[in-house]
């Protein structure tokens, strides 16, 4: 089962950019506050469940935000600048 996630485009429709195999490879959490990120939990090729960034225009994994050794990431609290 596929999940894709979608993003608005200035004319006000909408695009796909990230399909995913179901809502376990990643889920996410928020955009950051220019609404250039996703944020978003994954354990999908990883020891453990980590804090990401994927660019919303590529649709490709940014780099971690946060990982802790040994521990899966359960939900961050992020603030109005993200």
């Amino acid at each position: 089962e596929k999940t894709v996630l979608l993003a608005r485009q200035e004319d006000g429709g909408f695009r796909e950019f990230l399909r995913m195999d179901g809502i376990d490879d990643m889920l996410p959490v928020a955009l950051s506050a220019d609404g250039q990120l996703l944020y978003a939990l994954t354990d999908k090729d990883r020891e453990h469940r980590e804090l990401v960034s994927v660019d919303v225009a590529t649709g490709k994994s940014v780099k971690t935000v946060h990982a802790l050794p040994g521990l899966d990431i359960e939900w961050p609290i992020l603030d109005a600048a993200r």
